[in-house]
């Protein structure tokens, strides 16, 4: 049988501290996520890069943060584009060969799981 403790006056302002410093917490997050970018809104694309982490090897694209985002966003892109961006190619882009490239989140087809993303 579980017994309950009665709480003083001062373990409750405790209690408002630890809510006072609960809520002031900042994210560290790093990346956003693509469903979290707007839709049909293009994002320019600044720099592709290949990182390796605790969960395994995937792709980030440096984006250009439109008003009300930060100035840069960092996005993990789907594991679907590990295979088409080798080394080579994304040191191509990232050397300017392939020139200006948008990203653009579309919405997805009724009961997909899949974030459609062009590249223009």
């Amino acid at each position: 049988m579980a017994t309950f403790k009665k709480i003083s006056q001062t373990e409750l302002g405790l209690s408002g501290d630890l809510k006072t410093l609960l809520n002031s917490c900042k994210t560290d997050k790093i990346y956003t996520s693509v469903t979290e970018l707007r839709l049909d809104c293009g994002y320019r694309v600044f720099k592709l890069d290949r990182v390796l982490d605790i969960y395994g090897e995937f792709i980030v694209a440096i984006l250009e943060g439109h008003c009300g985002d930060d100035f840069f966003l960092t996005v993990a892109l789907p594991k679907r584009y590990k295979s088409v961006l080798t080394d080579q190619r994304i040191e191509n882009f990232n050397m300017g060969l392939y020139g200006t490239m948008y990203m653009v989140r579309r919405s997805a087809q009724y009961g997909s799981l899949i974030t459609p993303l062009d590249f223009v």
